[in-house]
């Protein structure tokens, strides 16, 4: 794993993220964070809570950034390789248990509880997609900002498939909304 930071967990509540690989002009970490902690304050992802920046005559470069640390068990790719592999090892040995047995209720119980088996998993990936659509209307939010000025499309970013037949781009529209925001 590619790592272009040092991190360090303070008092169980911060992370104190120094980067390794110092590049001049915006940070896009520190952008977004700041973005989501004081433009459009966004309950789901951890605050920002400083920044350490040298600041020269040519601009400025992010030096490190202290955010609130949020607990968690992992990401969500290992989750979901977790969560499948026991799954399904656990649908080998039911089935290994009925083939021994032809009379076994177990086929009829599996072909009953259908999607249920997957309500946990489904939950949590439903959750974390909705958690992501929030995320992005927080930030297609216009406040005034340069940084949150949309700027046009260009065609070459464009899929075909979101082009009229004149060829204009056109994303469709959809409005944002959860609780607590209209």
């Amino acid at each position: 794993m590619e790592q272009s930071n040092t991190s360090v967990l303070l008092a169980d509540a911060m992370v104190l993220k120094i980067y390794r690989r110092l590049e001049p002009g915006t940070h896009p970490e520190l952008e977004i964070a700041r973005f989501l902690t004081e433009k459009v304050p966004f309950a789901n992802t951890p605050p920002l809570l400083g920044s350490v920046e040298y600041h020269a005559d040519d601009g400025c470069t992010a030096l490190a950034v202290l955010q609130g640390f949020v607990r968690n068990q992992g990401d969500g790719w290992r989750f979901t390789l977790d969560y499948l592999t026991r799954e399904l090892e656990d649908r080998r040995l039911r089935l290994s248990a009925a083939a021994a047995t032809p009379d076994s209720p177990v086929l009829a119980d599996m072909a009953a509880a259908g999607a249920d088996d997957w309500g946990l998993y489904t939950t949590l990936a439903r959750t974390l997609g909705e958690r992501t659509a929030q995320m992005h209307c927080a930030l297609a939010t216009a406040t005034g900002t340069p940084t949150s000025t949309r700027s046009p499309c260009r065609q070459r970013t464009v899929p075909p498939s979101w082009t009229t037949p004149g060829g204009k781009p056109t994303v469709p529209s959809r409005r944002c909304a959860w609780p607590g925001r209209t």
